[in-house]
Parts: C-alpha cells; structure tokens; sequence
C-alpha cells in the first residue's frame, strides 16, 4: 500500500484512495514533524518485525500505543478481506466490489471493554467502526458529542465509549482489512496529531497484516495435504515431535493411531482414480477428521494411509476415538461417487507413549507395526502395539 498524502491514501495504481481524513471537531491534517517520524519509525520496526499473524496482532496494539498513547485499543479484522488480500493479484482486487461486514473479528485488545477477548467476533451494525468502515475515514472523539449527526447518534448507543478516541481504517488496495480502535480515559488526550500519525501507521498495519497472511498460507500449504486439508507426513512428523515434547514436559501420556484403508485399491482399480480421490476426502473429513476432538491431529501420510495423534489420551480412550473411526469408515456415503458404501474399511494401530522420554520414529514403527497385523488378523479392526 502507498504513503498517505494530502488526506488521501495513494495505492500505487494511478487511481483515487479512499479518504482518511479526520472528521473531528477541528478536522484536517497536522504536520509531520521530525519527532513524528522518529516515532512512527520505532512503530513500523515493531510491526515488520512479526510475520505470524497471532504475534503480529498484539504488536499492532504495542505500535498503536506507542504513537498515540492510547490505554484502551482493539484491533478489529475484516478476515475474509485479509484472505483475499493474500491470496489475489492488486489488479484483480481493484475490481472486487466493496462489501462492508456486520461482523468483525477481535485480532487483539488491550483494556476495556473486559468482555471483549482476543479471537472472538463482534456486530459492528449501527456502532463507529460501521461508520469508519463505510466511510473510510479517521473518527476522532473527544467527550460524548460529535459535528457529524451521524456519529454522534453511534456514540449514543454505545455507553462503553471512551471519552477520547480515534478509529482508522486499515485499507489495502482497496479492500477494507479492519479497523483501528484507540481510546483514552481522558477527553482531550488523543489530539489531531495522534491522528495524523495513525493515518500514516494504517497503511503500514495493512500492508502487514497481508503479508502475514501470505505466510500463514505459504506455512500451510508446506505441511497440508491438498486433496484433503488434513497435515501432510512433514506436519505430522512435526507435530508428532512436538506433542512427544510436550508430554515429556508435562508428564502426561498420548497415543498415536496408525490407520491404513482396506480394498482402496480396488476403488481406484474399478471406479477410477477421481472416484478414488472423492472417497479419500470424504473418509478424511467425515470418518477421521469428524470423529476426532478439537485438539487431536488427523494426518494424511501416505496415498490412503493416515494418522491421528491423541494428545492426554490413555488407552482405552484411544481405543473408542479408534473404534469410532473405523465405524464411520464404513458407513462413509461413498455411494455419492458410485462407490457402495462399506466397499472400503479400515486396519488401525494404537500405541501409547508414556509420559517419559520416547522417539518418534520407535513410536510411528509400533504403531505401523500394529497396524499391519490389524491387516493380516482379518482387517476391519483395531490392534494395540505388543498385544499379542
């Protein structure tokens, strides 16, 4: 995104920005001073400095802070515009139309209001940030009242408003990522030059926020299995190492569920290998994925081979999550490619680690190993590393 100059935010395509000026009482924009810049560029080498969105965000609120001395400040996402945003050319984004959301996503918080927390969503109808959001411009409160009609009835519904606040809008190359909020207990403390350095801030956040989330998506696609969004062998061989880590740590035990299809090949070999591919993605999304808590981790290791890492499971709770996959295997509507349902099953190995000192490598070969005699004591069943 370009700088913001003369109150209006250059996009580097020739064509007019959306408008950021203060509409405050005494709106317009104050001078860029030296001690300005000092500030705004110990701002920008915070920000730049996170690539992950979950780090980025309260960085963002660090930064805000910083130049503006705000004590209550929320950074409100417009995600499906960020997604957007990371995932399309600049041209094809000047094209899209502007959509205005009824509901943000909190990125970060600092302060009140207590109630809302980091990760959770909020309606926007009727408040300011609808206003900042539609407008595109920079809201500057200071007391209960404002010149604009308009916002002044929006603060009126809101009795948790700060006395003092500014909302900025974060726009890149057109599409309108969030939204800003800074507030201070006090009228007055937020002054036409907090704003001003804000306007020149946003575009710094924006551009951030995008480029995180072109990170996020390339991180994502270097560990997931693209047929069915599950982890691929690097993410389970990472996140395998991790939970071992952590179970050493906390001293607290899981289990790990091998898990190979039975009679695949003969889907592929009859009904084709696009058939094939539909019958993996629903097995992975209904029969494993779907029967697995929030916290498990369902891989996709090899072409019909998977894997489920069950973080503070014994035993016999790995048996039931084991059991509950290999039933919805074979009741997976698989008829939807032409493929009778039941036709394909499932061989699983459960090993448990202890919550002591175990190698990644030992633990998948037990549970392979297991897995395999599943296969060879009849399939369609469950068999525990070193039963006999």
């Amino acid at each position: 995104m370009g700088a913001v100059t003369a109150g209006r935010v250059d996009t580097g395509s020739g064509l007019p920005g959306p408008s950021v000026r203060d509409v405050s009482s005494r709106a317009g924009r104050v001078p860029i001073s030296q001690a300005d810049l000092s500030v705004l560029l110990r701002a920008a080498r915070m920000i730049a400095r996170e690539c992950v969105p979950s780090r980025l965000h309260p960085k963002i609120l660090q930064a805000t802070a910083s130049v503006s001395g705000a004590t209550r400040l929320t950074l409100l996402l417009n995600l499906p515009a960020i997604e957007a945003a990371g995932r399309t050319r600049a041209r094809v984004r000047e094209s899209m139309p502007h959509r205005i959301p009824t509901v943000l996503t909190v990125g970060a918080r600092i302060g009140r209001p207590m109630h809302v927390r980091r990760g959770s969503t909020v309606s926007v109808a009727g408040s300011v940030a609808e206003w900042v959001l539609v407008n595109r411009r920079v809201v500057r409160i200071d007391g209960p009242d404002h010149p604009v009609p308009e916002i002044a009835a929006r603060l009126g519904r809101n009795p948790d408003a700060p006395e003092s606040a500014l909302s900025v809008p974060l726009v890149h190359d057109g599409l309108v990522l969030g939204v800003l909020c800074a507030g201070h207990h006090l009228a007055g403390s937020l002054t036409p030059r907090h704003a001003s350095r804000l306007v020149e801030l946003a575009p710094m956040i924006a551009t951030s926020l995008v480029n995180a989330q072109r990170f996020a998506m390339l991180a994502g696609q270097s560990v997931s299995d693209p047929l069915t969004g599950l982890f691929n062998r690097r993410g389970f061989d990472q996140r395998l190492r991790e939970e071992l880590e952590r179970s050493t740590r906390s001293r607290v035990s899981g289990a790990l569920i091998m898990l190979d299809l039975d009679h695949f090949k003969q889907v592929n070999d009859t009904y084709g290998h696009l058939a094939g591919d539909v019958v993996i993605r629903v097995i992975a999304t209904t029969a494993i994925k779907g029967q697995t808590r929030s916290y498990d981790v369902p891989c996709r290791v090899g072409g019909d081979e998977f894997a489920v890492i069950l973080p503070h499971t014994s035993l016999a709770d790995a048996l039931t999550v084991a059991d509950r996959i290999r039933r919805a295997v074979m009741n997976a509507p698989t008829d939807a490619v032409g493929v009778p349902v039941g036709l394909v099953g499932a061989s699983l190995g459960v090993a448990v680690f202890p919550a002591s000192d175990v190698k990644a490598d030992d633990l998948v070969a037990q549970a392979d190993h297991a897995m395999y005699r599943a296969k060879h004591l009849g399939r369609n069943r469950i068999q525990v590393a070193g039963a006999v």
